[in-house]
């Protein structure tokens, strides 16, 4: 075993799991006990609520794209990935993919538990989130269920599901903060629980292979120049999901209000880094 472990293949997304676990406790201090970060935090959900408040459509948007993320349909949309992945003959991606949802919604939900937290904001005037509310549970299926596609779809289709798993995450989390139901920090800190328990499980998928496969993928620095350009795809659809997701009633009231503009920003490209992560890794099969 330490023979293997030494191997990148499976090493990799070992330490990735480490990483995400890492960045999930510096997270986690910064939003309950920095007083800048709590400050910023509070002012982008604020903002981003009163601009859901006073325009009717988009609150209506954000409640419909919010409610994908919500147990049936999440389970809904499992189950074809499911389906997809044997019609793909990929039965040992299919049990890994809906293992890893299930693991990250009930880590998630333990989570909230475990570091239930009040976060007081002045900013917020009387409005307060419950104390169990990092991370976000929505954040995490809707990450989750976007990696199962990911970790199901064969190297062929794997940038296309990525690029779809993209819109769809970000569409749903941007609406938790447009709608006040949760703190960035909250909706971050989701992604970083189903990323984590994505590279496990794309771990446990390698040490069970008998031998590690041979990498047909090309040279490295073709994959480099493909992963570079799958990552600006990425971006460019994050960018656009978040246009369409905030709606031309949006963009004037961003424009004044910088740190709503920076949270949208950074949540689109947290979700759209993380996963382009876990498909470059992926694809090192």
């Amino acid at each position: 075993m330490p023979s293997r472990l030494a191997d990148p293949r499976l090493g990799n997304p070992l330490l990735g799991a480490c990483a995400c676990a890492t960045a999930f406790v510096v997270l986690v201090l910064g939003a309950y006990f920095v007083a800048p970060v709590q400050h910023a935090d509070a002012v982008a959900l604020n903002d981003m609520r009163v601009l859901g408040l006073e325009h009717a459509t988009l609150e209506w948007r954000a409640h419909q794209l919010v409610h994908l993320s919500d147990p049936l349909p999440v389970a809904a949309m499992l189950g074809l990935i499911a389906c997809a992945g044997l019609a793909w003959n990929r039965p040992r991606h299919v049990i890994a993919a809906v293992s890893m949802v299930a693991a990250a919604n009930v880590a998630a939900q333990l989570l909230k538990v475990i570091l239930a937290h009040p976060r007081y904001q002045s900013v917020l005037g009387p409005v307060h989130l419950p104390w169990e509310a990092l991370p976000s549970g929505h954040a995490t299926a809707a990450m989750s269920l976007g990696l199962a596609a990911v970790l199901v779809a064969p190297r062929a289709w794997r940038s296309v599901v990525a690029l779809g798993a993209v819109a769809y995450t970000l569409a749903g989390s941007a609406s938790l903060v447009v709608l006040g139901w949760h703190f960035p920090s909250d909706v971050v800190a989701g992604f970083l629980v189903a990323v984590g328990c994505s590279l496990l499980a794309l771990a446990c998928l390698r040490a069970a292979e008998p031998r590690f496969g041979i990498d047909r993928e090309g040279a490295s620095g073709r994959r480099l120049a493909r992963g570079g350009a799958e990552l600006a795809a990425g971006l460019a659809l994050a960018a656009a999901t978040l246009l369409v997701v905030l709606g031309p009633e949006g963009l004037s009231f961003l424009t004044a209000n910088t740190t709503a503009v920076a949270a949208g920003l950074g949540i689109a490209l947290a979700s759209t880094v993380l996963l382009a992560g876990v498909v470059a890794e992926a694809g090192n099969r």
